[in-house]
């Protein structure tokens, strides 16, 4: 289906369900997600081709927020 309705029903019903999957995240289990997340976002890049893909995504996309990874990375850890 794809009327606005349902869309928004649909809406609805994932923000239900993350909001009781997020209220059974303990703290270490979130710092632990976080600590991962923030590790692989700081990984060096292997390859020409990975630092090529990462630089022209945000070209591609047109929001041409080349720190947008960075800035992420500093959110996650306030």
């Amino acid at each position: 289906e794809s009327n606005p309705t349902y869309l928004l029903q649909r809406i609805d019903s994932f923000i239900h369900g993350f909001r009781q999957t997020l209220a059974k995240f303990d703290t270490v289990k979130f710092d632990a997600l976080v600590e991962s997340i923030v590790g692989k976002a700081n990984e060096q890049l292997t390859s020409v081709d990975a630092e090529a893909s990462r630089m022209w995504t945000p070209i591609d996309k047109g929001t041409y927020n080349f720190a947008r990874l960075a800035d992420e990375v500093e959110s996650l850890q306030r």
